[in-house]
């Protein structure tokens, strides 16, 4: 849902940023960036309730979340409008993945459109599709992933950390650089269908919609 949204955001906003087109790579992570920012921007609370509904591991007595609603609604009592945003800074980082894969895949298939002598707006073979935008994914989480690590500690009400930084000090110094990169690989597979599927859809949709009259 979220990767078909910020799809839709950025060719939505893509008409208002030509003026970078100079640079077609520059253009699509710079757009790719804000639709991303959009995105987070309603999405982080949500976030920040999965977070901490998934790390309610107190055994003595009852647990602090009954669900969704209640932990939204405690939070916001507890810490007000703040603690909706716990990570968001960090989250922001998260939209160069989107931005980063956009501007990969569009990378390969301008590419793929040259090697085959079509337009650059063409469609592709759904195995163009699904290779481009399976590479693009994980070249996008490898490049940034550490961001994921810091968003969710900092969101853990298990945690005290005052602030991004203190999590990558603090994670560099008792864990090392692996520990900047913990859970990376059940991530990206975690991801890559939906990153896939959505791609291959979109791409297959958009062409369908060409041919009609």
């Amino acid at each position: 849902m979220k990767t078909s949204t910020r799809i839709m955001n950025y060719h939505f906003i893509r008409p208002y940023f030509n003026f970078l087109d100079f640079s077609l790579n520059f253009q699509n992570l710079t757009v790719g960036c804000v639709a991303g920012a959009s995105v987070l921007a309603v999405t982080n609370p949500l976030w920040v309730a999965k977070t901490r509904l998934c790390v309610q591991y107190e055994t003595d007595g009852p647990k602090k979340y009954r669900g969704l609603t209640h932990c939204l609604t405690k939070i916001y009592r507890d810490e007000g409008v703040r603690g909706w945003y716990k990570g968001f800074v960090p989250g922001l980082w998260g939209t160069l993945n989107g931005s980063i894969q956009f501007a990969i895949y569009n990378h390969l298939k301008a590419w793929r459109c040259r090697q085959l002598d079509v337009e650059s707006d063409a469609g592709l073979s759904t195995i163009d599709i699904f290779v481009f935008s399976a590479a693009s994914k994980c070249l996008a989480t490898a490049s940034i992933y550490p961001y994921q690590v810091v968003r969710a500690r900092l969101q853990d009400h298990h945690t005290h950390y005052k602030s991004a930084t203190d999590v990558i000090v603090q994670t560099l110094k008792k864990e090392g650089i692996n520990g900047l990169y913990k859970g990376m690989l059940m991530t990206t597979l975690k991801q890559l269908p939906n990153g896939i599927i959505t791609y291959v859809v979109y791409e297959h949709a958009k062409s369908w919609a060409l041919l009609v009259p």
